[in-house]
C-alpha cells in the first residue's frame, strides 16, 4: 500500500517539474481516469503555483551552482540565456498569455512557463488563472485519453513495464 502512494507522489511531483513524463508513465502504467486526472492536474498545478511565487529564488540558486560546479567557460552561459530568450520571445509574441499557458504543459514546463509569464511582467494572479486552468484541462485530456492510447500502445505489441503499484 505504501509503494501505491508513493508512486502517486513520484508521478505528481515529476508533472510539477515536467508535465508530459507524469502524463505518459501514468498512461503506460494503466493508471485509472479518475487516479491519472488528480495526480497530473494536482501535480501541473503546485508545479505552477511553487513557481509562480518561488522561481526565482530556485532559479538563483541554480544559477549559482551551474556557475560554481559545471560550467569551466563563461561565454556558455551567455549563449544558452540568448537561446532561451529568441524561444520564449517567440513564444510569447506569438501566442501570448493564452498561448503560452495552453503551450506549457504539453511543450514547456511548469518551471519555463511560469518563468516565461513573469518575465513579460505578466501578475502572479493571472499566470494562476490561466496556468492552472491550462494545467487541468491538459490533465482531463490526457486521463480521457489515456486508455485509448495504452490499448494502442498494446496493440502495436508494446507491453508496459511493471509499474510498481502505481495502478
Amino acid at each position: 500500500m505504501t509503494s501505491h502512494w508513493y508512486g502517486y507522489f513520484l508521478v505528481a511531483a515529476l508533472c510539477g517539474v515536467k508535465f508530459m513524463p507524469g502524463a505518459i508513465t501514468c498512461i503506460i502504467c494503466g493508471v485509472s481516469f479518475t487516479n491519472q486526472f488528480i495526480v497530473t492536474a494536482t501535480g501541473g498545478c503546485i508545479g505552477i503555483i511553487f513557481f509562480t511565487y518561488f522561481g526565482d529564488l530556485v532559479g538563483k540558486l541554480m544559477k549559482k551552482i551551474k556557475n560554481k560546479y559545471f560550467l569551466k567557460n563563461k561565454t556558455e552561459i551567455k549563449s544558452q540565456v540568448i537561446v532561451k530568450k529568441n524561444l520564449a520571445s517567440r513564444i510569447w509574441d506569438r501566442y501570448g498569455l493564452l498561448g503560452a499557458a495552453i503551450l506549457t504543459p504539453p511543450l514547456l514546463s511548469p518551471p519555463v512557463g511560469a518563468a516565461l509569464a513573469l518575465s513579460y511582467g505578466t501578475p502572479k494572479s493571472k499566470i494562476l488563472i490561466y496556468y492552472l486552468s491550462s494545467m487541468i484541462i491538459w490533465a482531463l485530456i490526457f486521463a480521457t485519453f489515456g486508455n485509448s492510447i495504452l490499448h494502442l500502445i498494446e496493440y502495436i505489441g508494446i507491453k508496459h513495464p511493471d509499474c510498481g503499484g502505481l495502478k
